[in-house]
């Protein structure tokens, strides 16, 4: 081989190996693309998880009487946060395309807030002393509750079938403000 011959091949070799990276590289990601977000089963045993903590975290308010305004306040308070959580945490569920835990996790997000507005309006009555106005958010966030765990429950989220507390405490009655 001559001198010329074998330059032109080492410098079409040193060429080459670039191409060769590049298209080999390339070709590392074709075929059938990963799938982003979580699967059916992924998303049930997370959403699941989500409602067993809140669950938990309401498990207490249950427990203690509501003896007054400023209690009945702090509880209502207290139940807004968790199902504003709740909401949040669902919605962060990101599931693969197309898949039909979507349209639950958002139905479950929009009902975990809608109760969140109804705790607060509890919460307001509660703090400016109106009875009425406190047991109206009460059946309304228990009316949004029962919704929640029917949607909950069609889907096969046995967890957050009980993340609804049986509802939020009702004060023997609320002193009228001064």
């Amino acid at each position: 081989m001559s001198r010329r011959r074998a330059r032109l091949s080492a410098v079409s070799v040193r060429r080459a190996i670039p191409l060769v990276v590049a298209a080999a590289a390339a070709g590392a990601g074709c075929g059938e693309p990963e799938p982003e977000g979580l699967t059916r089963a992924q998303f049930v045993q997370q959403a699941n998880a989500i409602c067993g903590r809140e669950t938990r975290a309401l498990a207490p308010l249950n427990s203690r009487p509501v003896r007054s305004a400023a209690q009945a306040s702090e509880r209502a308070g207290q139940v807004q946060r968790t199902f504003e959580r709740e909401a949040s945490e669902l919605r962060r569920l990101d599931l693969e395309e197309g898949k039909r835990g979507d349209r639950a996790r958002d139905r479950l997000a929009d009902l975990a807030d809608r109760r969140a507005g109804a705790a607060a309006d509890a919460k307001q009555a509660a703090d400016r002393r109106v009875q009425l106005g406190y047991v109206q958010g009460i059946r309304s966030s228990n009316a949004i509750g029962r919704e929640f765990d029917s949607v909950a429950a069609s889907e096969g989220l046995g967890a957050c079938v009980s993340s609804s507390p049986p509802s939020l405490p009702r004060p023997p009655s609320l002193p009228r403000p001064p």
